[in-house]
């Protein structure tokens, strides 16, 4: 498996994240921690904790097509599921080394989501693009 969720609005890379939006997304989720937006490199950057896993979730400011959400354990992939819920766009899940695309609005839970990763699903989609 992979060592990076990267989460985006469009495969064409036309669409970038708004940092607000984000920023109203994020910081009231239970499990933000160490939220900083004064890093140089990153337009914010936390900490999010979920059921006994942790995970990095930042967004570079020259660069605003991505998300990443650090590792592929249940933090993760909750941080991501949570994006898509109150973003209020499409959210796609690609992993770093391309062997996944999923579309986060047809993902139902965790371990749906978690099911879908190992199942490869989506990947003729990719391939399609």
């Amino acid at each position: 498996m992979s060592c990076c969720i990267l989460l985006v609005l469009d495969l064409k890379g036309k669409s970038e994240f708004d940092p607000e939006r984000l920023r109203t997304c994020l910081r009231p989720l239970p499990g933000i921690r160490n939220w900083d937006e004064n890093n140089p490199r990153h337009q914010f950057f936390c900490e999010f904790i979920f059921d006994g896993d942790r995970t990095i979730v930042h967004m570079l400011k020259n660069d605003r097509h991505f998300v990443y959400v650090e590792g592929m354990g249940s933090a993760s992939l909750q941080v991501a599921l949570e994006i898509q819920r109150r973003y209020g766009e499409e959210v796609h899940a690609v992993d770093d080394g391309c062997s996944f695309y999923i579309p986060l609005s047809k993902v139902s839970s965790l371990e749906d989501f978690n099911e879908k990763i190992i199942s490869y699903w989506g990947r003729e989609s990719l391939e399609r693009k």
